[in-house]
């Protein structure tokens, strides 16, 4: 999953395909969740996706936040998605030791959402696939731990999700997740409350459209951070090695981020005006402007 995930964040050297990576994901996520809701109550269902994709557009607006994290979670609802349509059976108990193997902690996401599927409408074989189901998580949890990996198992539980990877969307992550894992009761919810005011098909058909379309420009106008623009700016001339372009840029955009800063004090040794400029910028006293840790 890590490995994925950076492999398609190396093409965000290119803004467009970028951009076109993570909107593709989102949108898979709207169409899954939908599909899914739709599958389990028997009625269409957009209202309630778009607004968790929303969300998830919302954790993807923080540079912290790594794309494998809404990969996993894409991930892991296709695979209920193709479980509860096609993988019958035992199928999918069997296949969850790879699946881990492959997407990390994130399957959990997969196995909370498929046990409350097999006990919500209780039979004597679903609850005993959902028995197996726990008891080979543990199993493989102190097998991994005891025999090949040799990592804590809180580690093995979690792994590849950390608090580093989300940043300060770690508030928002969390229960956008426990959202998600309580969708197979999603059949119980009844959504007539979204149509209590008469309206025609067609006014029915474009208001998750406009619903998407309010959502997202809230988020962005409400996200945008002008200091973190100028800063990848920065970071973009700094690494072509646009020194003197990047000093003008400083100098006309006076900053107090230390990370610019830092930048601005390496093109201006490289260009050999450090001890003429050093003090146009204001540095820091602890010298991390001059040195990062």
């Amino acid at each position: 999953l890590i490995y994925l995930g950076k492999l398609l964040t190396s093409f965000f050297y290119y803004p467009l395909a970028g951009a076109l990576i993570v909107s593709v994901i989102i949108c898979l996520i709207i169409f899954l969740l939908s599909k899914i809701i739709s599958f389990l109550s028997g009625k269409d269902s957009i209202h309630i996706p778009v607004i968790l994709g929303s969300i998830v557009f919302l954790l993807q607006t923080n540079y912290q936040y790594l794309l494998y994290n809404s990969l996993g979670l894409m991930l892991q609802l296709a695979m209920f998605w193709l479980t509860i349509k096609y993988l019958k059976s035992w199928i999918p108990v069997i296949l969850f030791p790879f699946w881990y193997w492959l997407t990390g902690g994130f399957s959990w996401i997969f196995a909370i959402m498929f046990t409350i599927w097999l006990i919500k409408e209780p039979s004597k074989i679903r609850l005993i696939r959902g028995i197996v189901l726990c008891i080979s998580i543990l199993l493989i949890i102190w097998l991994l731990k005891e025999f090949f990996l040799f990592q804590p198992a809180k580690g093995l539980f979690i792994f590849p999700f950390t608090k580093e990877s989300t940043g300060s969307q770690l508030n928002i992550f969390i229960p956008l997740l426990s959202l998600i894992v309580i969708i197979p009761l999603s059949s119980k919810i009844n959504n007539r409350f979204l149509y209590k005011i008469r309206t025609s098909e067609m006014f029915r058909g474009v208001t998750p459209a406009l619903v998407a379309l309010v959502l997202v420009s809230l988020i962005i106008f409400s996200c945008y951070d002008r200091k973190l623009r100028e800063y990848f700016y920065a970071e973009r001339l700094f690494f072509e090695r646009k020194f003197d372009r990047l000093i003008d840029f400083n100098i006309k955009h006076p900053t107090t981020n230390r990370l610019t800063i830092f930048l601005d004090n390496i093109a201006l040794c490289e260009t050999g005006k450090l001890n003429d400029k050093l003090f146009d910028s204001p540095q820091s006293p602890d010298g991390q402007s001059l040195f990062l840790k």
